[in-house]
């Protein structure tokens, strides 16, 4: 599903401010003919009218509101380049994407759903090499769990980001709820009839958390300076192959998340992996 498209006269223009329902729609990815979802119960969108790859992982209507909240919130603040689901490369696509001058860019990622925690660290680790801040806004529900007063509990990326400080500066987290944002302290909590903390609840310091306007809150985000960056050791565990044709066709193996070289394939590979060798 799609929040934004290009309309005939090659605009963007957003599902639910659609006037013209006849008018024809075309991904701002891969320029295959969309359809409009003039959705009842949910929230208006388009999709592809065939099955394709450019689609995005699937998404609740609690994440599609809040990633157009805080996208027309920045286009309003007018604090640099802002995009919706960029694609700026094949691998990861943010729900927001601010580009600035003279400073770090920032991702936006509207969490609504937990994922494995192996997924949320590829994508850090792919953002921490290309240098952005990124900032993960939670939504309540699968997230922000509280079973008693003060008391919550945490998932595993909630903990890392929030509690931890896994990621040094580079990464921030904090709760989006319509357009407030909830700014957490929490301290670790002991576990009852033990002799140590809770690996999962934690207390939330009432004194220290603060609850702002999500206009304040990215208007501290594009002051903010990250005095340290979080740059991960990379295995280049997950890599790809890029054809290099020149007077020869050869194939460099590439590393998806931090862009490094790693390899010429030789021939023999490419050709067991089923890789083209000869022009034409």
């Amino acid at each position: 599903m799609a929040l934004l498209a290009l309309n005939q006269d090659n605009k963007e223009v957003f599902a639910d401010e659609i006037i013209n329902k006849n008018n024809k729609f075309h991904c701002r990815h891969c320029n295959e003919k969309l359809s409009f979802v003039n959705a009842k119960l949910r929230i208006k969108h388009f999709r592809h009218k065939v099955q394709s790859n450019c689609d995005p992982e699937p998404e609740t209507e609690e994440h599609m509101f809040h990633k157009k909240l805080v996208y027309k919130t920045l286009l309003d603040l007018n604090i640099g380049k802002t995009f919706l689901e960029s694609s700026f490369d094949k691998i990861f696509r943010p729900d927001v994407y601010l580009k600035r001058e003279q400073k770090r860019d920032i991702v936006f990622e509207i969490q609504a759903t937990n994922n494995k925690i192996d997924l949320f660290e590829k994508k850090i680790k792919y953002y921490s090499h290309k240098g952005y801040i990124i900032v993960y806004l939670f939504v309540p529900g699968n997230f922000y769990y509280q079973p008693r007063k003060n008391i919550y509990s945490l998932k595993e990326i909630e903990k890392r980001i929030m509690v931890f400080k896994f990621y040094d500066e580079s990464v921030i987290g904090a709760y989006i709820n319509q357009d407030k944002i909830l700014l957490p302290d929490f301290e670790n909590k002991y576990a009852k009839g033990g002799d140590g903390y809770c690996s999962n609840r934690f207390i939330m310091l009432n004194n220290f958390s603060r609850c702002i306007p999500l206009r304040q809150y990215l208007n501290e985000i594009n002051t903010f300076v990250s005095k340290e960056r979080y740059l991960p050791v990379c295995n280049h565990e997950d890599f790809r192959f890029e054809l290099v044709s020149q007077k020869i066709i050869r194939y460099k193996k590439m590393c998806n998340l931090c862009g490094r070289f790693i390899k010429w394939l030789p021939n023999d590979e490419a050709q067991k992996l089923g890789l083209l060798l000869k022009s034409g």
